[in-house]
């Protein structure tokens, strides 16, 4: 039975890998339009420059010598725009509603030979300006290499605004002419003309009709995508099928009809999940990092629900700068009432009596390399001079000390309840006739039962990596879709889509950890504390070489800074994901083993 049920997942393997097939990316409609009137100004503000193929690689704006306005009027920042660090400035640029203008002089330069290298050096890397109108982007090159292998500097834009009645409904920035390109040679001091053009172009199509239209190209490839989800529905019924087999084979078998009313007595001369009935609820090793992970990981898992259902709600949208930012340090902080409660409530199940050095290890064990990981890829982009990618030392030290002023005591609040009313809370939960979450049906002997010698199949390492394959086969494709959304110029994806991406993993992961448990007990394997949080926890060692993968296959990133930025935070981002299905996986366990020995009464 115990190859029949490999073979059955490794066959759901290969389903789950060939059901997603590629998709594309669908953007959301929900973009902030203003209403104009004839000669009223219409803002544009720029923001950053970088090379293209290192979005994590960015400069101010004005770092380059490029023309500046006659005064600076830097929008306010949201407290998301400045963790992204975007710094909206006012542009050089006048623009009218419904008013034409042709070859107007922004600015004129003689370049020195140090600015020319500068320009230089930016066209070879591909450098874009990023320039923003309300909540549209705008990309422009600064310049091109010729196949001549000269340095061509667009020194001349033209907008191409379309417009339904009052409305501005896109805004295209494109260069004006080839022939007024400006030649930069090395080592010589050039003179460039600085300029734009303004045209209107009125459209006949409504607002919402027109953004229908534009991605009605992309709406086809929704039909291979839903395929994929109802793929993950079907390897889930072979799954539910799987383990309703398994019960029905073993336990059914183990416990007949009336059998939950006789004692059991010994289990002297017994064989399988049942002898081992006197070491299951074992105290685990290292109890406090046990519960402090689980803590942390149902925070996480907390958030995440939460930003997809914001997500759903429609609260976020494509260009809304810094939105999910703000939502992911609010929640994040706010949610610590959770981590300290679960976490206190298992290290005192556990028998733990240092709540408070618990709740410590709890507050630090996720938020601790997040900060160091920030101070320290904060400081390779300050090394490189990109300080639009550097945050301030001092907003840094700020943002610090909101969240410990707020995160830490919440978490103690809930570190407090969770102590306090543990036991009363999960016994008027469970009522005594049912299963108790953290009251233990049976005691342990005072001596652990040696294991058996076990098959390769069976041990830590392959059942760990099987549990984490499965599921990584459901979200590997939207992995790679988020991963090119938020370390390229895409944009997110439906939030239903993800939502429901998320429930199928949460639920694979659930299911196959506690087929897997059940299996290792058939085995008289009854170390299973450790074993049940790893295997959910190892679809985070999955992302991160699949993170390498990407990496190394699919990007064309160059440099240091972007490189270590791309592989901190998804070291950051895998760890995260670590412990949240690690947590769901330990709830899966949790519940699966209390379900089988709550019938077992002793003498």
């Amino acid at each position: 039975m115990e190859l029949e049920f490999l073979l059955i997942i490794f066959c759901l393997l290969i389903l789950g890998c060939y059901g997603n097939t590629n998709r594309t990316q669908i953007r959301s409609d929900s973009l902030n339009y203003t209403t104009y009137k004839a000669g009223d100004s219409v803002p544009l503000y720029v923001t950053k420059l970088g090379p293209f193929q290192n979005p994590s690689e960015k400069y101010h704006y004005f770092d380059l010598p490029l023309c500046k306005p006659d005064y600076f009027n830097e929008k306010k920042q949201t407290f998301g725009e400045i963790l992204n660090g975007d710094h909206l400035i006012n542009a050089p640029y006048e623009i009218e509603f419904l008013v034409e203008k042709k070859s107007i002089v922004t600015c004129s330069k003689n370049l020195s030979k140090e600015q020319v290298f500068r320009f230089r050096t930016a066209i070879e890397r591909n450098y874009y300006l990023q320039i923003y109108h309300d909540d549209m982007p705008l990309f422009l090159f600064i310049g091109r290499v010729d196949k001549k292998g000269r340095y061509l500097l667009h020194n001349h834009i033209h907008f191409q605004v379309f417009v339904y009645e009052n409305q501005i409904v896109k805004i295209k920035v494109v260069p004006h002419h080839y022939e007024d390109e400006v030649d930069l040679i090395e080592d010589k001091e050039t003179y460039v003309e600085f300029g734009y053009s303004v045209e209107w172009v009125k459209v006949y199509i409504p607002l919402v009709k027109s953004t229908k239209i534009k991605y009605s190209k992309s709406s086809k490839y929704m039909d291979i995508h839903w395929f994929s989800l109802l793929n993950s529905c079907a390897i889930a019924l072979v799954l539910i099928g799987l383990f309703v087999k398994l019960y029905i084979r073993v336990f059914k078998k183990e416990f007949p009809e009336g059998s939950h009313d006789e004692e059991s007595g010994s289990n002297q001369g017994e064989r399988g999940w049942k002898c081992i009935q006197d070491d299951v609820f074992r105290i685990p090793s290292h109890k406090s990092l046990l519960a402090a992970s689980l803590g942390s990981g149902t925070q996480l898992l907390t958030l995440t629900m939460l930003i997809l259902v914001l997500g759903i709600s429609g609260v976020f949208y494509p260009h809304n700068r810094g939105g999910l930012s703000t939502a992911l340090f609010v929640i994040y902080t706010t949610t610590s009432t959770i981590s300290g409660y679960i976490s206190t409530s298992f290290y005192c199940h556990f028998g733990g009596t240092n709540w408070l050095g618990n709740l410590l290890l709890t507050e630090c064990l996720f938020s601790g390399p997040l900060f160091i990981t920030l101070c320290l890829l904060n400081s390779i982009a300050t090394a490189y001079k990109a300080t639009a990618s550097a945050l301030p030392f001092n907003t840094i030290m700020k943002i610090s000390l909101l969240w410990s002023l707020i995160s830490f005591p919440l978490l103690l609040l809930g570190g407090v309840f969770g102590k306090s009313n543990n036991k009363a809370e999960l016994q008027a939960i469970c009522p005594s006739n049912k299963v108790k979450l953290l009251a233990h049906p049976l005691t342990t002997s005072s001596v652990a039962r040696e294991i058996p010698t076990l098959p390769w199949f069976r041990r830590a390492l392959p059942q760990i990596a099987l549990a984490g394959a499965l599921p990584f086969s459901v979200m590997y494709l939207e992995l790679f879709f988020a991963i090119s959304t938020v370390w390229g110029h895409g944009t997110s994806i439906s939030y239903k889509v993800l939502f429901i991406t998320f429930v199928l993993v949460l639920f694979f992961i659930a299911l196959v950890n506690a087929c897997l448990t059940c299996r290792q007990f058939l085995a008289e394997d009854h170390k299973w504390w450790w074993r049940s949080f790893f295997r959910g926890g190892s679809v985070g060692l999955y992302v991160y070489c699949f993170c390498i993968y990407y990496y190394y296959v699919k990007s064309h990133w160059s440099g240091f800074l972007q490189v270590s930025f791309f592989f901190g935070y998804m070291a950051i981002i895998s760890y995260g994901i670590s412990l949240m299905f690690g947590s769901v996986s330990f709830a899966a366990s949790f519940l699966c083993v209390h379900y089988m020995y709550h019938p077992i009464k002793r003498n």
